[in-house]
């Protein structure tokens, strides 16, 4: 019964994070895409003022999350490339506008796209974003926790293995603090990698348990 295209969009936003969560990937990117399309129906019909600002950015940053979750989804189905193509997208459109945060959030997506295709740019992206993390002015959060976990992972294929601790061991505090089950989950399962890739086998087995 919900007649706006905002707050339908809005709605089809946090459903496909939902969808995605629960395993429906599919699902997941159909609400993502119809997220940008109503949030693009929406943005035609307004009329800039300064009334309309706020919407205006909500609007454009709907459609930036959703693309970036599109991006987050093809790389569980392994369609790295598209993936890519989807954080580059978001890059281009946020980097250095109001909507900058999400370029960012692209830019460690990108990194960890990169370092599973072995692109030589992957160790440059990663070490960049890392510094940017490392500034006291940035927000930590739940939110941080997952990309901080994306950060460790890819430092992982990259076998800088002390930097992916470090990171994981962040992840794992902010995540615990916030209640989020999923990114403690995805950081226990990093940290086996490591105790396998380590040969400390006893100690994988007791990490993939707990996150199982």
């Amino acid at each position: 019964k919900i007649k706006s295209d905002q707050n339908l969009s809005e709605l089809h936003n946090i459903l496909g994070d939902l969808q995605w969560i629960t395993g429906n990937i599919q699902g997941a990117i159909e609400c993502q895409e119809k997220t940008i399309s109503l949030a693009n129906q929406a943005l035609k019909s307004l009329t800039f003022t300064t009334g309309t600002k706020h919407q205006f950015y909500y609007l454009k940053m709907l459609t930036l999350d959703s693309q970036l979750s599109i991006g987050l989804y093809k790389i569980d189905l392994w369609e790295l490339e598209t993936a890519a193509c989807l954080f580059q997208q978001v890059i281009r459109s946020a980097q250095n506008t109001e909507h900058h945060r999400w370029a960012e959030k692209a830019a460690v997506c990108l990194a960890l796209v990169h370092s599973y295709l072995g692109l030589t740019d992957a160790l440059n992206l990663a070490n960049d974003i890392y510094h940017k993390f490392s500034e006291p002015s940035v927000e930590r959060s739940g939110r941080f926790a997952y990309f901080m976990q994306i950060l460790g992972q890819t430092y992982f294929n990259l076998d800088n293995f002390d930097r992916a601790i470090a990171l994981y061991g962040q992840a794992l505090t902010f995540a615990e603090a916030g209640h989020y089950t999923q990114i403690k989950a995805k950081t226990l399962n990093g940290f086996a990698e490591i105790d396998r890739h380590q040969q400390s086998f006893a100690m994988a087995l007791t990490h993939h348990t707990e996150a199982i």
